[in-house]
């Protein structure tokens, strides 16, 4: 789970080369946010940290000030813009579907890697084959493997839009992080998904010149480093905590800004303003300097 580079820089390699076509397809799956990622590494002090303060029975983040926020599917939707709400995700897996991912991705062993599947793709690779390659591709970027346990749910590649993925994730997020509360050692999992949660919570200023974007595109690898380097209460940046949290509701992850379409199929917000730039002031308290600003400009 405390990988700090992941194969989020191959992901995003890959996503710049699709086709129009292939990345139609990628938004029928429901995963088209994903293709904003623009994040190549995520921080080891914090993910370490954030471990620590995370209750995994009642799936709580309980910090050093007080506050306790219980995580659930929607802040892993409000972040990746996945679907939610759907069929779950079993992680019973037939032998013949192995054989069948087997046979599709060309794997020498028994689970295709990254670079095998990176290898599959080119502008020829559609239909539900390019589903297929493309959400085993998803995994082993933000997970570091193409697990099994989510065979099931792309045996049929047109009914992978109608699987709570969310849930999903939270779940492998939960296990890894039980994992190393048990023996202290690393495994390969994704902590970006942690990681935006817990920086969307921070209660810094921030002036947006629209309102609905894209969060992988807005997180950059510099802007994690920024807020890091904000949170941070030491120098190694080991321990964190030093800003305040919003309030929940007045975050993205209130369940109340939740409409009937996100229950059923997750939906991308389309960016209306793209020339726009993004201004964030960053009040850099009791720091070298007193202000901060950093500018975006959506790709």
């Amino acid at each position: 789970i405390f990988s700090t580079k992941l194969s989020l820089p191959k992901f995003i390699a890959i996503s710049k080369l699709l086709t129009p076509d292939q990345k139609r397809l990628v938004d029928s799956m429901g995963f088209s946010y994903l293709l904003d990622l623009c994040c190549e590494s995520v921080p080891r002090g914090i993910s370490i940290w954030l471990a620590k303060h995370f209750d995994v029975k009642s799936r709580t983040l309980i910090l050093p000030n007080g506050s306790r926020i219980v995580i659930t599917p929607l802040f892993v939707h409000r972040v990746l813009g996945i679907p939610i709400g759907g069929k779950a995700v079993s992680k019973r897996c037939e032998d013949s579907v192995k054989s069948w991912i087997c046979q599709e991705t060309k794997c020498k062993g028994s689970n295709p890697t990254i670079n095998e599947l990176k290898a599959l793709f080119t502008p020829q690779l559609s239909g539900g084959k390019f589903k297929v390659v493309f959400t085993l591709f998803a995994l082993s970027s933000f997970y570091g493997c193409a697990s099994p346990d989510y065979y099931s749910a792309i045996a049929l590649p047109d009914e992978i839009n109608g699987y709570d993925w969310c849930s999903a994730v939270l779940d492998k997020i939960t296990q890894s992080i039980e994992f190393y509360q048990k023996t202290q050692a690393s495994s390969s999992s994704a902590t970006l998904g942690g990681g935006l949660i817990y920086f969307e919570l921070l209660d810094v200023p921030i002036t947006r010149d629209y309102q609905h974007i894209s969060l992988l595109k807005f997180w950059s690898t510099d802007m994690i480093k920024a807020f890091e380097t904000l949170d941070a209460e030491d120098d190694e940046h080991s321990v964190f905590g030093r800003l305040p949290l919003k309030d929940l509701s007045k975050t993205i992850f209130w369940e109340s800004t939740v409409d009937d379409s996100m229950l059923s199929k997750s939906t991308r917000i389309k960016d209306m303003q793209q020339q726009h730039f993004l201004i964030v002031t960053l009040h850099m308290q009791n720091k070298a300097f007193s202000t901060k600003q950093i500018c975006w400009r959506p790709r």
